[in-house]
C-alpha cells in the first residue's frame, strides 16, 4: 500500500476449518509492526484455533511504498548553429515504485531552432503510475563558430623605451567573453633600443578550439634631433628680406617641420 493511506489489519483477512466451518471471527493478530507513514517491509501474524484446539498461524508481508513524483536526470544542452539537437538524448526519468520511466518522457514544447544563435527551452513532462506527474524546463544553448578577436594595435615610439607585448591588448570571443588571459606571443623580435621596424605575433584559442593570430608592427624611432636647412644671403641694401624664403626643416621621424620654425633671433637693418 501507499505510504500514509489507511491500513485495516483484518481486511481480506478469512480462517476456516474442515469441522468448524468458518472461523474467521476467531482470528486474532500476534504480532504487527506496520507503519503506514514510513517507507519500509513490515510483518503481521495472525493465529486462530479450532474446537478441536488446532492453532494455526500465518504471517503476511506489508510493504508500504512512496507515493513519490517521478525525477529528471539531465543537464543544460550546448550546441552550435546548424548542429543537430535530439531533444531525447541526455535525459533520462525514474519512479521510485515504476523504476526506469524514460520511454514515458514527454516534451510539452519546445522553441529550439538550430538555425540561429540564442538560448532556448524545452518542457518535459512526465507521469507514473500514480499518475504523479512531474515537469522540467532544459535549456538550450546554441552558440556561433565565431573565433576570438585579438584587440592590438600597431605602436611607434623612441628607441630606449621600455616595451611590453602584453600592454594595452586584449582579446574577446561571442561565447566566452574575455579571454585576454589566454593570449600568447608567438612571435616578437622587437628591439626597444634599436631603431626599425619590428613586429609581434599574438595567439588565442577560444573554448570551441578556434585560433585567432594577429601581428602588429611595432616601429622604434631614434631620437635625432630634428634639421633646419637655411643658407646665408647677400643682397643689395634697401631690398626687403624675408627671413623664411628657403628655408626649411626636417626630422627623422617627424618629417616636414618647416610650419613649426620659429624665428628667435633677427638683426636685419636692410638700409
Amino acid at each position: 500500500i501507499k505510504k500514509g493511506k489507511a491500513f485495516d489489519v483484518m481486511a481480506g483477512v478469512s480462517a476456516s476449518d474442515l469441522e468448524d466451518g468458518d472461523v474467521t471471527g476467531g482470528i486474532t493478530v500476534t504480532a504487527n509492526d506496520v507503519d503506514t507513514n514510513t517507507v519500509g517491509t513490515y510483518h503481521v501474524t495472525y493465529s486462530v484455533t479450532d474446537s478441536d484446539g488446532n492453532t494455526t498461524t500465518k504471517t503476511i508481508t506489508v510493504t508500504i511504498t512512496s507515493n513519490d513524483a517521478p525525477t529528471f536526470t539531465t543537464s543544460d544542452v550546448y550546441l552550435k548553429v546548424g548542429d543537430t539537437f535530439n531533444p531525447y538524448a541526455g535525459i533520462t526519468a525514474s519512479d521510485t515504485e515504476d523504476g526506469d520511466l524514460t520511454d514515458r518522457i514527454d516534451i510539452d514544447s519546445s522553441n529550439v531552432d538550430m538555425t540561429q544563435p540564442g538560448t532556448y527551452a524545452v518542457e518535459y513532462s512526465v507521469t507514473d503510475s500514480d499518475n504523479n506527474t512531474t515537469k522540467i524546463t532544459r535549456h538550450v544553448y546554441v552558440r556561433t563558430n565565431d573565433k576570438p578577436v585579438i584587440h592590438a594595435s600597431d605602436q611607434t615610439f623612441k628607441a630606449g623605451a621600455s616595451f611590453d607585448p602584453f600592454a594595452g591588448m586584449s582579446a574577446s570571443d561571442t561565447e566566452d567573453g574575455d579571454i585576454t588571459a589566454n593570449v600568447t606571443v608567438t612571435a616578437n623580435d622587437v628591439d626597444a633600443n634599436q631603431a626599425g621596424t619590428y613586429h609581434v605575433t599574438y595567439s588565442v584559442t577560444d573554448s570551441d578550439a578556434n585560433t585567432t593570430t594577429k601581428t602588429v608592427t611595432i616601429t622604434v624611432l631614434t631620437n635625432e634631433k630634428p634639421v633646419i636647412t637655411a643658407a646665408d644671403i647677400t643682397q643689395k641694401a634697401h631690398r626687403s628680406v624675408d627671413p623664411m624664403a628657403g628655408v626649411t626643416a626636417s626630422d627623422l621621424e617627424d618629417g616636414d617641420l618647416t610650419a613649426n620654425i620659429k624665428i628667435i633671433a633677427n638683426d636685419i637693418n636692410i638700409d
